[in-house]
């Protein structure tokens, strides 16, 4: 194993690996007293240390030393060789710094683990929506951050538009998941890809599928939809903030943001805070530099609602129309863009409302966050004690992912309580029956004593609590811990700490008034963004929430965050056929060619299709035409479609060639299961090609002349003995009379056994010229002439799909497959079509032959966390870790739960 991280220390610094403990359990990863052998660059040290006490490495690293320490485990480690550890520099006045290092070495070489502990149920973070037969894909911005796309699906009734998003850090960790901006068409078993056009730009494509559960002939879909990974560089630049003129605005400290709504992709990120202190009542004057190479058509100004609030509590307050980049602040009020109105609050009887007046209110979340409904919505009920049920309908929002219901706790009460959220629709029925959603609040509250200069606190009992602010209002109270303060008075503090809240803006911190009154509870501190605080004794305040009603948000639209995307065009470019049930793959070449494959899928006809069909994306995120290219034997639908891309896959040795495996699937007519494995391969073109002028005796040349060249390379096992490769982009020459023959080299490719040369007189019609063997040079005096056989019709095309009968060994489909270190791997699925109970409950793989093949060898060690297994989910790889997300169980539940493993 090793800690990758790289740092400059300067001379008689001392350095400590210290494994952190915390993050290591967040993500089930345990060691347990290795022996550690440890090799760095300046200098060579074996320690023996117990893992939770950490590596010190004592000893001078020199200045400028650039270390890696090669970290080797001979003891036990529990579950997976894999962990993080924090670097901490310490230097001799005693202060340090410390860095992040991820200790990477996964079992089996980059293989999901050997035992059934690996598969870890992510309780803490899941889909906002329970969701089936969708499709997640992975997006990075230009900075490099992973953010993870689940896109459409269905809840076996409700085909879904709806698009969630999360981020993934380094250690496998991801945040709550947020909502994007939807597609413009609902549309459920659709495949999805995320690429990089050749401008920089992230893009993620929705393919195909099905706009209703049932896949009649009407509803099956050919469209493709793409959105932009947005990115800071879409954001305006150099945000300056002045006080400056006459204002409102009280003295403090404000802080502002400005986005710029984009052409054709709607808003994107803001910039970075900046803030300005008032020392007087007035106002801000506010510039700002347009965001390079984007097509703007406004600005949208963001601050905080009043002085000394903090950040990240920003609010729209002003639209200005671009190209204009000042705005002055005088005051100016929040702007509540738009709310859904309650048009109807109907009574029935039946249900347990009792009676009396009923406050409701409708808020609706869009990408922006919450919005509040401003009309408070009363209903009168009178069918007796706890025998009434109140219909509420609202008008519909355009931009309304979803929308939330609130209501009184009790008759007469005006008051507001949370009862409902995520409502697909403008409808819902309230009988009584659903209890308040109250927010707990944050738990594991842990403390201890330190001392402190000009610390306060005097000796005996403090009692304390935290509560998170959401943008609904305050949390519950956290439990009361308390703190034993003793010894002497002056110079005491209290150091607490607690479980970060998913939803929390910030904390408050509460104290007891005196070590007398412990049950008088205060608030002593406001705006605490981190889950840390260090109290020196300062004045107390208001007292904690007790009741915990979740309040609808203030009513403001708040700018978006990182990796959101932009709006869901449609494209001009369909599919050849529309399917559903089909799955995709994206491949960027040596060339910085990236194509788009689907494959497989359910047809208009009912029937299962058997192409794949393949476009490039342009400049600016566009497509091609779709064209189909090599079919397979069998069609396959709701199957694991992989590949294993040459970056990935060094112990197939050949840097040049993609894989694409086509594992199992159901034939939609007859609910038949294939339990075949189809593989394909795209052979990229050797590199460097170069033309340049000769003189042969005899030499014939004379012209301009066009040249492509292929790489013949060993066959998949079952299929030709060789296969051609695709050709090179088409390079010309023109001969003059001094010159008769021309000279073409290029790089030899690894495992090729020969080459063809293309060549022609008029641009786009090369046909073979001469097949030579394992070199790496041609010279064309004009002796050889073309023989009319083309080269692969277009680029892209895939070489014809091999048929690996009986080399699977799981009747099974609605999995995922995918691919890793020649591996092949296939997670859960149905084994039988309408038998729900023989879902498995596991996932496993078997090795990668050279040039593609699989061997026989089908293994099933990785058991899922979860009891029931699942099918019809989704899944990505991203940071070492596999991801599935949502899916049908074996009893029929629809899930929103994540899993992962290390990969």
């Amino acid at each position: 194993m090793t800690i990758y991280g790289e740092w400059f220390a300067e001379t008689g610094i001392r350095v400590f690996a210290v494994p952190d403990q915390s993050i290591i359990e967040r993500i089930q990863k345990y060691c347990t007293d290795p022996t550690v052998t440890v090799d760095c660059y300046c200098t060579d040290l074996t320690v023996t240390t117990d893992c939770i006490n950490g590596l010190e490495l004592d000893s001078v690293i020199t200045s400028g030393c650039s270390a890696e320490l090669c970290d080797t485990v001979t003891g036990n480690v529990s579950v997976q060789e894999m962990g993080v550890y924090i670097v901490v520099v310490l230097n001799p006045d005693g202060q340090y710094s410390t860095f992040s290092s991820l200790l990477r070495g996964a079992a089996a070489d980059g293989k999901l683990g050997d035992t059934t502990e690996n598969w870890f149920l992510d309780s803490a973070h899941g889909l906002l929506l329970a969701r089936q037969r969708h499709d997640s894909v992975v997006g990075r911005d230009e900075a490099g951050n992973a953010f993870i796309y689940t896109i459409g699906g269905d809840d076996g009734t409700e085909v879904y538009s709806a698009v969630e998003y999360f981020t993934s850090d380094i250690f496998g960790e991801l945040s709550k998941a947020r909502f994007a901006r939807p597609l413009n068409t609902a549309r459920t078993a659709l495949a999805a890809v995320s690429v990089q056009e050749p401008g920089g730009r992230v893009y993620v494509y929705a393919i195909g599928g099905s706009d209703s559960t049932t896949f009649g002939d009407a509803n099956i879909l050919g469209t493709v939809e793409r959105a932009r990974v947005l990115s800071q560089s879409s954001a305006p630049t150099d945000l300056t903030a002045v006080a400056s003129g006459p204002g409102s605005l009280e003295p403090g400290m404000w802080t502002y943001r400005v986005s710029a709504v984009l052409e054709n992709e709607g808003e994107a990120l803001p910039t970075s805070i900046k803030s300005v202190r008032l020392s007087a009542v007035g106002g801000v004057d506010l510039e700002w530099t347009a965001p390079e190479g984007e097509t703007v058509i406004e600005y949208r100004i963001y601050r905080n609602d009043a002085a000394n609030e903090g950040v990240n509590r920003e609010h729209l307050i002003a639209i200005v129309n671009a190209p204009t980049t000042v705005y002055h602040d005088s005051g100016a009020t929040p702007i509540v863009e738009y709310f859904p109105e309650v048009v109807n609050g109907t009574t029935s009887t039946g249900g347990s409302l009792d009676d009396g007046t009923w406050h409701y209110a409708v808020t609706m979340v869009t990408v922006n966050g919450e919005v509040t409904c401003t009309n408070d919505t009363v209903v009168v009920t009178s069918g007796g004690t706890n025998n009434n049920t109140v219909t509420l309908t609202w008008n519909p929002q355009e931009d309304a992912l979803y929308y939330n219901v609130y209501r009184s706790p009790s008759v007469d009460d005006t008051n507001l309580v949370l009862i409902a959220e995520k409502i697909i629709g403008t409808t819902y029925i309230d009988d009584g029956s659903s209890p308040p959603i109250i927010l707990a609040g944050p738990e594991n509250l842990t403390g201890e004593t330190q001392s402190f200069i000009n610390g306060a606190l005097g000796v005996g009992s403090w009692i304390y609590q935290v509560s998170a602010m959401t943008e609904r209002g305050e949390s519950l109270p956290s439990d009361q811990l308390m703190i034993n303060i003793t010894g002497t008075s002056g110079d005491n503090a209290v150091t607490i700490t607690w479980d970060e809240v998913p939803e929390a803006m910030y904390y408050r911190i509460y104290r007891s008034d005196t070590t007398t009154s412990p049950d008088v509870i205060h608030m002593v501190k406001d705006n605490v963004t981190a889950t840390v605080f260090t109290d020196r004794g300062l004045e107390a305040g208001i007292e904690p929430p007790a009741d915990g009603y979740l309040q609808p948000p203030p009513g403001y639209v708040n700018y978006l965050t990182p990796g959101t995307l932009g709006k869901w065009e449609v494209l001009s470019e369909e599919l050849v056929t529309g399917r559903y049930g089909h799955a995709a793959a994206a491949v960027t070449t040596s060339e910085g060619i990236t194509y788009i494959y689907v494959n497989g899928g359910g047809s208009y006809s009912g029937t299962t299709l058997a192409t794949t069909e393949v476009t490039a994306v342009l400049e600016g995120g566009g497509l091609e035409d779709w064209r189909e290219t090599a079919s397979m034997t069998f069609g396959h639908a709701y199957h694991g479609f992989a590949k294993a891309a040459k970056k990935q896959n060094a112990i197939l040795n050949l840097p040049y060639a993609t894989y694409f495996y086509s594992v199992c699937g159901m034939e939609v007519a007859s609910g038949n299961v294939e339990i075949t494995v189809e593989i394909s391969v795209l052979i990229e073109p050797p590199e460097n090609m170069a033309l340049t002028l000769a003189s042969v005796t005899g030499g014939t040349l004379t012209g301009t002349y066009y040249y492509r060249i292929a790489a013949v390379v060993p066959g998949i096992e079952g299929g030709p003995n060789t296969v051609v490769g695709q050709a090179n982009v088409e390079q010309s020459i023109f001969v003059n009379g001094g010159n008769n023959a021309v000279d073409i080299t290029w790089d030899k490719l690894s495992e090729a056994t020969g080459y063809r040369i293309y060549r022609s007189s008029t641009s786009g019609t090369e046909t073979l010229l001469v097949e030579v063997g394992d070199v790496d040079i041609y010279t064309d005096d004009g002796t050889d002439s073309p023989d009319g056989t083309t080269y692969p019709a277009e680029d892209g095309e895939l070489i014809a799909w091999i048929n690996e009968n009986a080399k699977a060994s799981f009747q099974r489909f609605g999995h995922r497959s995918l691919t890793g270190n020649g591996f092949l791997y296939v997670i859960d699925g149905m084994d039988d079509l309408g038998n729900l109970n023989t879902i498995t409950n596991k996932s496993g793989g078997t090795d990668l032959e050279p040039y593609g093949g699989i061997d026989n060898n089908w293994t099933i060690p990785n058991n899922l966390s979860s009891n029931d297994g699942r099918a019809f989910f989704s899944h990505v790889y991203v940071n070492s870790y596999v991801y599935i997300f949502g899916g049908l169980t074996n009893t029929g539940d629809i899930l929103s739960s994540v899993e992962q493993v290390p990969f």
